[in-house]
């Protein structure tokens, strides 16, 4: 894993750990900017823009368990056929990072030069 800045919409940045062997930029963020992810997206939907998909941040249910972060999918990308779910849970690797993904997000690396690039590589 390498820490690198990621973004979706080449506006936003987020400093992610990624695999740069991978095929695809799979981000794996921290908690605290998970949070910071979960508020743009809720507030892109309150305003109407992208995808209308939003994550929000779950707390625990009991004292021990990590928060989990949960997806829900917008119907504008994804419309649910019988046994799909519409909401998508998130759970934290061995470092406490959630891998956010998903068909309305395409992430991407920004470089040095805060350039986007559609590889790790």
């Amino acid at each position: 894993m390498v820490e690198v800045l990621v973004t979706r919409n080449s506006r936003d940045a987020y400093p992610a750990h990624i695999d740069p062997t991978g095929d695809h930029v799979k981000p794996w963020l921290d908690l605290a900017t998970v949070c910071q992810f979960a508020t743009a997206t809720q507030d892109e939907a309150r305003l109407g823009r992208g995808s209308g998909d939003t994550i929000d941040v779950v707390p625990p249910t009991h004292r021990n368990r990590p928060c989990r972060v949960v997806r829900n999918i917008g119907l504008l990308y994804y419309a649910p056929r019988e046994g799909q779910d519409t909401v998508e849970c998130f759970t934290p690797n061995e470092d406490g990072r959630y891998a956010i993904t998903g068909k309305a997000w395409d992430w991407y690396v920004i470089d040095e030069h805060h350039d986007s690039a559609a590889s790790p590589r």
